[in-house]
């Protein structure tokens, strides 16, 4: 995925997590697909935007064109035209290796050339568009609310954890 959320939800959250119980490292992917969901949720409402039809963008000049920019919008918003775009936003089913790592990815499905091309450009802007980094923008704007999810995904597995012993 060229612009893609990535949710890591071990490594930044938990020093030492070979030393936590089965439950605990169970609940950490638990954790990422609700940290998923909220990156997914951020992404989908960036990449929907409907109050600009394309004949407003050009009646307002263009506002995304590298030559004069003014977005309508202080986010990295996307408007809709097609729903081809937003329809290729995907969350990566979460995967985890014995050592702990757990990671999840929210962003445009590499399995679709198209629209990976197209998220590109609109990622990285090109030579007649401003880009609009929207999965970075959602990474730095929801990362506190994502690891409190995967935290508290955690903390419940530690307490089940301890109520075993």
């Amino acid at each position: 995925m060229a612009g893609e959320v990535v949710v890591l939800g071990i490594e930044p959250t938990v020093l030492g997590f070979q030393m936590l119980g089965a439950q605990a490292k169970q609940y950490a992917m638990v954790g990422v697909i609700e940290a998923q969901k909220i990156a997914y949720v951020a992404s989908l409402e960036l990449l929907s935007a409907a109050d600009h039809p394309p004949e407003v963008l050009a009646k307002m000049g263009h506002p995304y064109a590298r030559r004069d920019p003014n977005p309508p919008h202080d986010t990295p918003t996307v408007h809709v035209v097609t729903d081809e775009y937003r329809s290729a936003l995907k969350a990566a089913p979460p995967r985890g290796l014995p050592e702990g790592i757990v990671e999840g990815r929210v962003g445009i499905d590499e399995e679709n050339p198209a629209m990976s091309e197209r998220d590109r450009w609109i990622q990285e802007g090109t030579t007649k568009m401003i880009e609009r980094p929207w999965a970075q923008y959602v990474f730095d704007h929801f990362k506190t609310e994502m690891t409190d999810a995967i935290i508290l995904a955690m903390q419940i597995g530690m307490r089940r954890d301890v109520w075993r012993i």
